[in-house]
């Protein structure tokens, strides 16, 4: 990250479902300045993260939540929000950050991972003999 500054929006609803398991859910949203990974310069990178928590007391309950439902492990009776709000952010932020093309101060028009020229032009690799033909002979000789 470039900096730790910044305003984070959070909207958590808590309730409880129809098994009596005390849920979290909602959305945490921030925009965080990161080092472009092409031109070195500040990115402001858009997380938004989405809440669906299930809290429970062990590994055990965690593991009979469905899957649309994350455990949140509660060993004692208050949970703190501030360390459990960065975590989400944390599990979303993106592991490098880019500008847009069109914005990019790199100077470089466009980015892509295919080689020079459409998928169109590129040839074929030409076909080899499979080296393992051999001993396909070999055992139909038997």
């Amino acid at each position: 990250m470039a900096d730790d500054r910044g305003v984070v929006k959070v909207s958590l609803q808590f309730e409880v479902d129809e098994q009596r398991r005390p849920l979290i859910k909602g959305q945490v949203s921030t925009t965080i300045d990161m080092i472009c990974e092409r031109c070195l310069d500040v990115a402001e990178i858009d997380v938004v993260a989405p809440v669906s928590v299930a809290v429970v007391r062990n590994e055990e309950q965690a593991g009979n939540l469905p899957a649309d439902l994350d455990p949140l492990i509660v060993e004692e009776e208050a949970v703190e929000l501030l360390p459990f709000i960065e975590q989400e952010i944390l599990l979303c932020m993106p592991g490098f950050a880019y500008h847009e093309n069109e914005t990019c101060h790199s100077g470089q028009e466009a980015y892509s991972t295919m080689p020079e020229g459409s998928a169109e032009e590129l040839e074929p690799e030409p076909q080899r003999p499979n080296p393992f033909s051999v001993l396909a002979g070999l055992k139909a000789g038997k």
